[in-house]
């Protein structure tokens, strides 16, 4: 791997090694030393960062990308925010987290430097996978319980309550990447008796809170330690990522949305860990992770292109210093807003392209 890190938006090509990298800001100790999910609220004004085991919550204005500031930090209900958050502007703002030792929050993220939790639920033990979806009056909360499937929570006209409405919970059941393509919501899982098996499911969500399932297929052979999964859908197309731990990196084709195709990009091995990924624009996207070499962690983000067809374009595998957990690219400003944990003191990071 090289250690000349470079960061390719089209139609930008940036490089982080010379003057494209515009800020750093280290997060506060103890509260901000595990960041899991950076999301871009406020028309682009403030990020929110949310922090495992204790699941702070760090609210960061960024209108000078030279100076990003933490102007808040809240400690929401529940802690330990395992991975991402989803955000809707609507209702003037509202952020969704869910906690890895069950609950959800809505916060109310309207005034950035006083977010507020309107409405917290209870929920089971949660890793990834959430969405929502804005409809006419209120809107759909889409949620992975782990060990249990899918569940729908309703968000009332007025964006100042959450409340479940349907779900498919079973004993044997799992829910964790999570993407949805026009109607079709996709989920991976793991059913809880069977670790190397994974559930690839397909639910029409044309009626969002009575999804019904189109697609049920099992994947066999799976790493036992590769239940983890990110799906990242490719703006204006059909395509997804899927980032799978253990199990690899791969791109799923859902032109037809009920036979998606399975293209492997990395394979599966017990060394690489597949963390996430995220698009830039329409046709670039980051792959990150890590892979142990002998007793070291070592970080690497994989720059694609991902064209019709589909064709896959792989164009580098770079070396970094952080390992990463979550990206988010802004079309309006070609801003890129990367955290994590330095791999050196294990300090919480974001970084600012």
């Amino acid at each position: 791997m090289t250690t000349n890190r470079c960061l390719l938006i089209s139609p930008l090509i940036l490089c982080a090694a010379a003057s494209a990298q515009l800020a750093t800001l280290t997060l506060p100790a103890s509260t901000g030393d595990d960041p899991r999910s950076v999301v871009i609220v406020n028309n682009g004004s403030h990020l929110a960062i949310s922090n495992q085991v204790d699941g702070w919550l760090h609210m960061v204005k960024i209108t000078n990308p030279l100076t990003p500031t933490l102007v808040t930090s809240y400690n929401p209900p529940f802690g330990d925010q395992w991975f991402e958050a989803e955000y809707t502007p609507q209702f003037g703002g509202r952020l969704f987290t869910a906690h890895r030792g069950g609950g959800i929050n809505m916060i109310d993220v309207s005034n950035p430097v006083a977010p507020n939790a309107i409405a917290s639920v209870a929920s089971i033990y949660h890793y990834r996978g959430m969405r929502y979806r804005q409809l006419t009056s209120g809107g759909a909360l889409f949620y992975n319980e782990t060990n249990s499937g899918l569940n729908v929570f309703q968000v009332n006209p007025t964006g100042t309550s959450l409340a479940s409405v349907w779900n498919n919970y079973s004993a044997n059941n799992d829910g964790n990447g999570m993407e949805i393509v026009g109607d079709v919501l996709y989920q991976m899982g793991t059913p809880p008796s069977n670790p190397s098996d994974r559930l690839h499911r397909g639910f029409d969500i044309g009626n969002p809170f009575l999804p019904v399932m189109t697609m049920n297929n099992t994947l066999t052979g799976q790493a036992a330690t590769g239940g983890h999964c990110q799906l990242r859908k490719q703006p204006g197309s059909p395509y997804i990522l899927a980032s799978r731990w253990n199990d690899g990196l791969q791109l799923h084709d859902a032109s037809i949305p009920n036979s998606p195709v399975i293209y492997p990009i990395v394979p599966a091995n017990p060394a690489i860990r597949c963390w996430g990924a995220a698009f830039f624009g329409t046709s670039y996207a980051v792959a990150y992770g890590s892979v142990t070499i002998g007793s070291s962690n070592l970080y690497w983000w994989l720059f694609l292109q991902v064209l019709p067809g589909p064709v896959i374009i792989p164009i580098t595998t770079v070396q970094v210093p952080m390992d990463t957990h979550d990206i988010k690219y802004d079309p309006n400003t070609n801003r890129v807003y990367v955290v994590g944990r330095f791999g050196g003191n294990g300090q919480g990071l974001l970084w600012v392209f």
